[in-house]
């Protein structure tokens, strides 16, 4: 501390047009001091809850099952604290052990992997599909992961005279006696895309692919790390494969554990922040929302990255969030003052 320090309080009061015109030491003070500061108060949250599990888990876990539930928010009074406890819903996958459920059971086993499907081409990461191997059918669409123009969705069957199950015929063009593979496609007649396929596979191959995939991984958790390590974002969810939700918090709200007022306006920020970002055209990010097991039901709004391009790199990331806190700031002065 120097004699330019002005504490938290002093701060607060003061307007934007006066934290503007301090000196430039006094302002590197202040952003040294409240990053210090929110690193702080990011620990003692992180220590006080854990505090609190250990003090109420038990009563939490006693009143989860006094009410049926096996997870979510769980609210207890002690004398003037009011504690909340959030169990988010866990689901784990074993595909094997479903594969055999459904074999069991006579049950048709099918496998979504329209966006991740690709990840098999990957040594490092093929074994977040552990499992996907024992069923019937899987999908996959060719305009995601492996980067050919629309129009290239595959069903993957394991046996093949499952496609008699939507053979179709025509006596004015697909006959019982002529041979036309259009008989076995929901689609009928259709362009060659296919080929678009087998010159992405013939340019690529498994390794080229594997390479894109492994960056683009690795770069979706290089932007979780940056997101994470900064007070004006909150990461919403570990990327698994290349997709991530996070959000962007509002100057006075940073620092904070928001309720519901101030999760509504986190949402209407970014809602602001998306439309802001998109309109000036220099970057872009989608938007969406959810509920997030910390906040219970309240549905949020997330900001959504998807890491896709190959040429994308870590000054590109950096340079996306730092449009996303530049228009922020510009947006809640707009919003909140």
């Amino acid at each position: 501390m120097s004699d330019l320090t002005l504490y938290p309080a002093d701060i607060a009061a003061m307007s934007v047009g006066q934290l503007a015109a301090l000196p430039p030491a006094q302002k590197a003070e202040i952003s040294r001091n409240l990053d210090e500061a929110l690193a702080w108060l990011k620990q003692a949250r992180a220590k006080f809850d854990a505090a609190l599990e250990a003090a109420y888990g038990e009563q939490a876990r006693a009143a989860r099952l006094e009410a049926g539930k096996d997870f979510g928010v769980v609210h207890l009074k002690d004398g003037l604290l009011r504690v909340t406890v959030d169990v988010p819903k866990r689901v784990s996958w074993d595909q094997a052990q479903l594969a055999a459920i459904a074999r069991r059971e006579q049950i048709h086993f099918h496998v979504d992997a329209a966006w991740g499907g690709p990840t098999l081409f990957s040594p490092r990461y093929q074994g977040l599909l552990t499992g996907i191997e024992h069923a019937d059918t899987v999908t996959l669409d060719g305009h995601k992961q492996l980067l050919v123009p629309l129009g290239t969705g595959m069903l993957l069957c394991r046996q093949p005279d499952l496609m008699m199950t939507v053979k179709r015929e025509a006596p004015y063009a697909i006959r019982a006696t002529s041979f036309d593979q259009g008989r076995f496609t929901l689609e009928g007649t259709r362009p060659a895309n296919a080929l678009y396929l087998d010159a992405a596979f013939q340019m690529l191959g498994q390794q080229g692919y594997a390479q894109l995939i492994d960056a683009n991984y690795d770069r979706a958790r290089r932007m979780a790390a940056l997101i994470d390590a900064s007070p004006a974002f909150e990461l919403m969810s570990a990327p698994v494969m290349n997709l991530l939700s996070y959000r962007c918090i509002p100057p006075h709200l940073q620092g904070q554990v928001p309720d519901v007022a101030a999760n509504e306006q986190i949402n209407l920020f970014n809602v602001a922040l998306q439309k802001a970002q998109r309109a000036e055209g220099h970057s872009f990010v989608s938007r969406t929302q959810r509920a997030v097991s910390r906040y219970g039901e309240q549905p949020l709004t997330l900001l959504r990255a998807v890491l896709l391009n190959p040429l994308i790199e870590e000054a590109d990331i950096r340079a996306l969030l730092d449009d996303q806190v530049r228009l922020g700031n510009q947006i809640a002065s707009q919003l909140f003052e």
